[in-house]
C-alpha cells in the first residue's frame, strides 16, 4: 500500500510557477514569476505579453523567484525574454536556481540582489 502510495505520489506532476503582472507608472507591464518552473509555463508567459500588447503596453520586466524546475522550459522562457528584448530581474531574497537562472540569463538588462543565482540543481 505505501508503495503505491509513494509512486503515484511520484508521477504526479509539479505544480507551475505562478506568473503574475503589475503595470509600472510608465505604463509597462512587469511579470513576477514564482515558484517551479514545469511545463506550460512559456505559453503562460506567451499569454500574458499578448494580453499586454492588446492592451498598449509592453511587456518591459520579468522578476524570478524560483528554485528552477523543468530545463526545457527554462530555454522556452529564456528564447522568448531574448526575443522579446524583456529586462530579468532577482530581487533581494529571491531566488533564481537551475532553469530560473536559464531564463534570467536571457535578460537584455539584468538586475539581481545580493541574492546567490545558482546554475547547478535546485535541490542543494
Amino acid at each position: 500500500m505505501a508503495l503505491a502510495l509513494l509512486a503515484a505520489v511520484a508521477v504526479c506532476p509539479a505544480s507551475a510557477a505562478t506568473l503574475t503582472t503589475t503595470v509600472s507608472k510608465e505604463n509597462k507591464t512587469i511579470v513576477m514569476l514564482t515558484g517551479e518552473i514545469v511545463k506550460g509555463d512559456a505559453e503562460k508567459l506567451k499569454a500574458i505579453i499578448q494580453s499586454a500588447n492588446e492592451a498598449g503596453r509592453l511587456v518591459s520586466g520579468i522578476r524570478f523567484n524560483s528554485p528552477g524546475g523543468n530545463l526545457l522550459e527554462g530555454v522556452k522562457l529564456a528564447s522568448i525574454i531574448r526575443y522579446r528584448k524583456i529586462s530579468t530581474v532577482v530581487a533581494n531574497g529571491a531566488k533564481c536556481a537551475s532553469a530560473c537562472f536559464i531564463a534570467f540569463a536571457a535578460g537584455t538588462q539584468k538586475f539581481a540582489s545580493y541574492t546567490p543565482l545558482s546554475v547547478s540543481r535546485g535541490d542543494r
